[in-house]
């Protein structure tokens, strides 16, 4: 019962992460499709992408489990999820069209998947002891995780210019001390940080007692629909 659960655990979301992977993978083929399927495949991607915000409270439910059982694949999750994430770049070499999409897609996501549960299963083995600069950084991996992409792209538009900053080795350090300073400074920001799916500081304005607490929600729904419709209306 426990190596099923394992299992489980260790394939089920590897593979519908896989599968929106894929899907997204997949978008280029779209014109190929007739006309009514096409519509609906060029905006299926936002469905399965639902699919992550559920995979995120179940895996926040399941914590207690996942910590019991994290020593039986921790070292085996980790190893070969490393391993399919490094055999995606020979997989894109040897396959081409439709099927190279498919196979990059499910292993991306199976890859991933396994990588990060058994770095944390290890994680958690080895860093027993709670230190100050533990906080510290889980404070900063919200951030992180929600600029890391901006700071990238702004970078490369105008580092590809210059032919040294635009080179792999310098571009990946420069960007990480920009986003790693950055992730430290929106941790100090006080009621601002809100935005960034930090606890805000006690007696903060943010989020508010109104409507218990959903008016910068409200707000941010607002303005994100509004830019969907000025996009696609311009």
């Amino acid at each position: 019962m426990v190596l099923r659960r394992s299992n489980q655990l260790a394939f089920i979301p590897g593979i519908l992460i896989g599968h929106v992977q894929a899907a997204h993978n997949l978008t280029p083929f779209y014109q190929f499709l007739p006309y009514d399927f096409a519509w609906f495949a060029q905006t299926f991607p936002f469905v399965p992408y639902m699919i992550f915000f559920v995979l995120g409270y179940a895996t926040g439910a399941a914590d207690k489990q996942i910590r019991q059982d994290s020593k039986l694949w921790s070292w085996t999750c980790f190893i070969v999820g490393a391993v399919l994430c490094t055999a995606i770049g020979p997989v894109a070499q040897i396959l081409s069209g439709v099927s190279r999409s498919i196979a990059q897609g499910f292993m991306t996501g199976i890859g991933q998947w396994l990588y990060l549960i058994g770095s944390i299963a290890l994680a958690r083995e080895k860093f027993t002891a709670p230190r100050d600069w533990h906080k510290k950084f889980r404070m900063m991996a919200m951030p992180f995780y929600l600029i890391h992409q901006q700071v990238i792209v702004s970078f490369a538009a105008g580092a590809l210019w210059v032919p040294y900053l635009r080179t792999l080795p310098v571009m990946l350090i420069i960007t990480s001390i920009i986003v790693i300073t950055l992730s430290f400074l929106i941790t100090k920001s006080g009621p601002l940080r809100y935005f960034f799916g930090l606890p805000p500081p006690k007696g903060s304005c943010l989020p508010g007692k109104q409507l218990r607490g959903f008016v910068p929600v409200i707000v941010l729904s607002g303005l994100v629909m509004f830019h969907i419709l000025l996009a696609n209306l311009l």
